[in-house]
């Protein structure tokens, strides 16, 4: 019953919350966000590339899509559509709804280009895992990497084309982030702390496996640490962060759950069936019957247990 806590991927996905945590006590994600939006904010497309490109500088360390999106871009995306009075209701399509859809949908691209993007991810990986498939974070980075940037790259374009903000212009944003960094000031020690043991994380994550033997769990609980030795973490803010602890709770029942479903074969019942209604079909069919599947099925199992429990 409790096999699913003694599972490494579990507790990467809570320590990569703990460590998300740090970029948004310390404003790190927001001095990041605010620079890229002062480089690319005079025009309100550019508004949109900016956030993307600060996801995905954040992407890798921050599991959470709550946290990138809500916690850091959200609240500059709102004092950006203020500014230009754009409100919810009539003024909406001055800048902020296409805003707000921009950002949702850069941020679900970027859940899903980083093994750590996303806190589902190192799951997925883990249950692959349990079927022979190895997926590291360098795999999962090389897989992800080109269609995830092309769909970066296309997406701000296509909304702007089909959803345009009546406002184009907007050089007033790119010096509302300049003035917004001049009063953050030049970085702190933390920030400069946190900056350093970001990129160190990214090269374990990258090649620690391979040249030192270091797994990615193992690499994040070495981020953490020196985070804590060097006091921008305290105890209490480890222990304060509910979320991680509700992530690592049910994240390790449900993979105790889908483990023993593997085991007494649900999961080969199912799959053998699916493969048999896919056989002999084209890759191109097979894979959007294969999308579908996995679209319904997460529904199906979602209602099986709300009609089990009654909630």
């Amino acid at each position: 019953m409790l096999s699913g806590f003694a599972n490494s991927t579990i507790w990467l996905i809570g320590i990569a919350m703990l460590l998300s945590r740090a970029v948004i006590k310390t404003g790190l994600g927001r001095r990041v966000a605010l620079f890229f939006i002062s480089v690319f904010g005079k025009k309100m497309i550019g508004v949109a590339y900016g956030f993307a490109l600060a996801d995905l500088v954040l992407g890798p360390g921050i599991p959470s899509a709550s946290a990138r999106g809500g916690g850091i871009m959200y609240p500059i995306m709102q004092s950006v559509a203020t500014a230009y009075g754009s409100e919810p209701g009539p003024t909406a399509r001055k800048a902020g709804s296409f805003l707000a859809i921009a950002i949702s949908q850069i941020d679900t691209i970027v859940c899903a280009m980083f093994l750590t993007a996303m806190a589902g991810n190192p799951l997925m990986a883990s249950l692959a895992g349990d079927l022979g498939v190895h997926m590291s974070w360098t795999s999962w980075f090389v897989g992800a990497i080109v269609p995830g940037l092309v769909a970066l790259i296309a997406l701000p374009y296509f909304l702007y084309k089909i959803y345009p903000p009546e406002i184009k212009d907007s050089p007033e944003i790119a010096a509302f982030a300049r003035g917004e960094l001049k009063d953050m000031g030049p970085m702190s020690r933390a920030e400069k702390v946190l900056t350093a043991d970001f990129v160190l994380l990214l090269l374990l994550w990258i090649v620690g496996d391979m040249a030192f033997g270091i797994n990615a769990t193992v690499s994040a609980f070495i981020g953490l640490a020196i985070l804590m030795v060097t006091s921008i973490m305290t105890w209490e803010d480890i222990i304060k962060e509910k979320a991680a602890w509700n992530t690592i709770f049910w994240f390790a029942v449900l993979v105790m759950m889908a483990g023993a479903l593997n085991t007494y074969g649900v999961v080969g019942w199912i799959a053998k069936g699916i493969a048999r209604g896919v056989g002999g079909i084209g890759w191109h069919m097979g894979l959007v019957v294969l999308i579908l599947v996995f679209f319904y099925t997460r529904y199906f199992w979602l209602f099986t247990i709300e009609g089990v429990v009654g909630v």
